[in-house]
């Protein structure tokens, strides 16, 4: 009897542990290659000067209205950058898309839309891309790929 439930017990454990799934993509290259896509933010955080506090401004209708987090970015792999609102507009008439060269410098550094972003993560699916505010702080933005 003690055999058995010895058995059953070894079997148990090799059948509950299982090796964990690595779903985080691994990191890919910057380039105008890797980051061409179409995109949508999906999470927007501030940490403000002199802080550790995490402040997410993405589910806060305020600063984050939701007729803008279904805008989409587009990077082409010639640099040109888009900005368009689709979904549910922000304004009537929907606004014009602001397109404009964007700019790769280093491995961290892209520019796009009068602003250079620290490229934080950027992998196949999504990026964090990071800016300094003086105002308000470090606002940090996640783009994931459509």
């Amino acid at each position: 009897m003690k055999k058995i439930i010895l058995f059953l017990s070894i079997v148990i454990v090799f059948v509950a542990c299982k090796k964990a799934d690595n779903t985080t993509p691994p990191a890919t290259a910057l380039s105008n290659s890797s980051i061409a896509g179409n995109y949508k933010t999906t999470g927007a955080t501030i940490t403000p000067v002199g802080s550790t506090l995490v402040f997410d401004f993405y589910t806060n209708d305020t600063y984050f209205p939701p007729c803008e987090r279904d805008n989409t970015h587009n990077f082409t792999v010639a640099g040109i950058y888009t900005y368009t609102d689709v979904g549910v507009y922000c304004t009537t008439p929907p606004a014009a898309p602001r397109t404009g060269p964007y700019t790769i410098s280093g491995s961290d550094q892209l520019s796009f839309d009068g602003r250079t972003y620290k490229v934080e993560i950027f992998t196949t699916s999504s990026m964090v891309i990071a800016y300094d505010s003086t105002n308000v702080g470090r606002v940090r933005l996640t783009l994931s790929k459509q």
